[in-house]
């Protein structure tokens, strides 16, 4: 099995690793999580000091969100001249997405300072829209009315709302709260994902018993589970199913030509200075939050996202967001190609430790069966001591005449016989116990899935990296159930592979 050095050293084309690991400032933190749809969290954050003086990226993710069991949120939230709108972005975004969608989930609620905290911001709102329903902004543009909102689609509703979530806190950071520059505030792109495992509890009990169930809900049980993104800019979420990569965000920059084709409609202007031109010279992202004091760049970086809402599935296997440092210089594929490198040699690597720990079992237990044989008392026919003769007043012993050699033949072989069934039955009891003995281990040695996420954590930043990224680079991989299938089947494998 070549080592996660080596393999860096190949795939980086042999740049010096130690010299990498230099260059990297990066820290890696895990997260086990109590979703019973996810395996494990890994998020990995690093400035990129070569190009960039400041770390600008925020990440978040809150467990039992909405007070409801089994519901996840994250968020990266990529920032542009400064962190500021990033670091408000990331405290009351939650709360904003909460509170629309606790209109369509009784299971979601908002606390005492949640609510509260909204209700410092209803007059900002009311002073954009005189009616209590957000979609008759201009900002967001849908105009329904409540009869209309009832005849929503579930995705149409999802989608009113993030965007009106999105327009919410756009407004919020129009206040330029702790924001100090006096030509133009700062900005940000925004990725947010949801993941509700869909148990058919909030408070952890079996249904009609009113007890606490610590036994975990597998993922085909899951009725109702459901994967929610947004994203308002160039940060992307890939989903990894059967080996493949798929983006499940909207490319928001320079390099979309609709998105080109709306900025040049609406007057403003794309330079061309980079490859696929920087929105007003600044930047390449065509929609995000912020951006005030600029009002050129303000009409053409837009507060809109895209939403997108699909059930869960055992098959789907990890869950990859990021900000713009990573997908400037990789896209969906790529990512998808490196995390299977790196789950692979996972799954090699805990192989080989298997199968030496079975060798070694089986080793041991052969050993101790042969130690049977050899020591059980009167086994063998070759043993030079004879019982002692026991004499019998009334049956006066015989002359001592040898017998004929074909006597003595065949009590040889009738000995040899009994000696090979006897080895023959407790050969077969060893490998029973040496089966047995595999099946134990099999079952206690399992993938360590905060290792596994941090290490795909890594490479994805490593090869950003070694790709020339200018970026702060920010990723989150989320391991989902579905990856248990590959492990599974190579546990079957072991077990071929030792018969």
């Amino acid at each position: 099995i070549i080592d996660f050095v080596n393999i860096s050293r190949v795939a980086y084309k042999c740049v010096d690793f130690v010299q990498l690991q230099r260059m990297a400032e990066y820290s890696i933190t895990t997260h086990k999580g109590s979703n019973p749809f996810i395996r494990a969290v890994a998020v990995c954050e690093e400035k990129n000091s070569t190009w960039k003086k400041n770390m600008e990226d925020v990440t978040i993710f809150h467990e039992g969100y909405g007070g409801k069991e089994g519901t996840s949120f994250f968020g990266v939230f990529d920032g542009f001249h400064g962190q500021i709108s990033a670091v408000t972005a990331s405290r009351e975004m939650p709360v904003l997405v909460l509170e629309q969608l606790s209109k369509q989930d009784s299971l979601l609620s908002l606390e005492k300072d949640q609510v509260k905290l909204l209700s410092r911001f209803e007059a900002l709102f009311q002073k954009d829209y005189n009616r209590p329903y957000p979609g008759q902004a201009q900002n967001i543009g849908l105009g329904l009315g409540p009869e209309q909102l009832e005849n929503l689609t579930n995705m149409e509703q999802v989608n009113l709302a993030f965007t009106t979530a999105f327009w919410k806190m756009d407004r919020v950071l129009g206040l330029g709260k702790n924001e100090t520059s006096k030509i133009r505030w700062s900005g940000c792109t925004a990725l947010l994902c949801l993941i509700d495992s869909g148990l058919p509890s909030s408070d952890g009990k079996e249904q009609g018993t009113g007890q606490e169930s610590n036994t975990p809900t597998p993922p085909q049980e899951l009725q109702g589970g459901r994967i929610l993104i947004a994203n308002c800019g160039n940060v992307h979420a890939v989903l990894y199913k059967q080996g493949r990569g798929f983006r499940l965000t909207k490319d928001h920059s320079t390099s979309n030509p609709k998105e080109r084709k709306r900025i040049l409609q609406s007057g403003g202007a794309i330079s061309v200075n980079k490859q696929h031109g920087l929105v007003e010279g600044l930047t390449e992202a065509t929609r995000g939050l912020g951006h005030y004091g600029d009002r050129k760049l303000k009409k053409s970086v837009i507060p809109v996202p895209y939403s997108v809402s699909l059930p869960t599935d055992p098959s789907f296997q990890m869950l990859v967001l990021a900000s713009s440092g990573l997908w400037e210089v990789l896209d969906e594929h790529a990512v998808a190609e490196r995390a299977l490198t790196v789950i692979e040699l996972t799954q090699q690597k805990l192989i080989v430790k298997n199968l030496c720990l079975m060798q070694t079992v089986e080793d041991s237990s052969v050993s101790d069966s042969q130690g049977c044989i050899q020591s059980r008392p009167g086994s063998s026919i070759f043993d030079s001591e004879e019982p002692s003769s026991v004499k019998d007043e009334d049956n006066p012993p015989e002359l001592d005449m040898p017998e004929p050699l074909g006597v003595q033949a065949r009590d040889i072989q009738n000995a040899e016989e009994t000696e090979r069934h006897q080895s023959l039955v407790l050969q077969q009891e060893s490998e029973v116990n040496v089966k047995g003995t595999m099946a134990d281990s099999l079952k206690n040695l399992t993938l360590d899935y905060e290792r596994l996420a941090a290490d795909i954590c890594r490479e994805l930043v490593d090869t950003a990296l070694v790709s020339g990224s200018r970026e702060n680079i920010s990723v989150m991989v989320i391991l989902l159930h579905g990856l248990d299938k590959d492990y599974q089947s190579d546990s079957a494998t072991i077990g071929c592979l030792r018969q």
